[in-house]
C-alpha cells in the first residue's frame, strides 16, 4: 500500500500510479511526480490537464516561461474570441509575432493589418471543478 495525497488514502501498489504534479502536457517533467490513485489521476488529471493546456491566460504565461509541452515546441497563445473589423477572428500571440486569422475566409491576417488597430477579446472564467470520483 502506498498513500496517495489526492484521495488521503493508502493504495495498493497494483491500483496507483505516478502523477506528474506539473503534466507534461504544461511543461512539466520526469523528476516531480507523486503516487497517486490510477483511476482518480486518470479520470480528474484528464479533464483539468486539458482545460488548464487550452486556456489562454495559461498558454501566455507558459509561452513566457518556454514552459513547452509533449512536443517540445514553444507555446503559441491562441485567443479565438477576438472582433477585428466587425469580423471574429482569431488571435495567435508568438514571442515575436502576431497573427490574425479569420475562420470563416479561412485567411491569415498578417500582422502588418493588425499592429496599431482596436481589437477586443473575450474570455469565460470556468470555475467548475470536476467531480470527484467514487473511489
Amino acid at each position: 500500500m502506498t498513500y496517495c495525497i489526492y484521495t488521503d488514502k493508502d493504495v495498493p501498489v497494483k491500483s496507483g500510479n505516478y502523477d506528474h504534479v506539473i503534466p507534461l502536457s504544461l511543461g512539466g517533467h520526469d523528476g516531480f511526480q507523486v503516487w497517486a490513485d490510477e483511476y482518480y489521476n486518470s479520470t480528474i488529471g484528464g479533464t483539468v490537464d486539458g482545460k488548464l493546456a487550452n486556456d489562454f491566460m495559461v498558454m501566455l504565461a507558459r509561452r513566457n516561461a518556454d514552459a513547452r509541452g509533449h512536443n517540445k515546441e514553444p507555446v503559441v497563445p491562441n485567443w479565438k474570441q477576438t472582433e477585428f473589423e466587425g469580423r471574429p477572428i482569431q488571435l495567435k500571440l508568438a514571442m515575436d509575432k502576431i497573427e490574425g486569422f479569420d475562420p470563416r475566409t479561412k485567411a491569415v491576417i498578417p500582422e502588418s493589418e493588425i499592429v496599431g488597430k482596436i481589437l477586443e477579446s473575450r474570455f469565460k472564467i470556468d470555475l467548475s471543478v470536476p467531480k470527484t470520483p467514487s473511489i
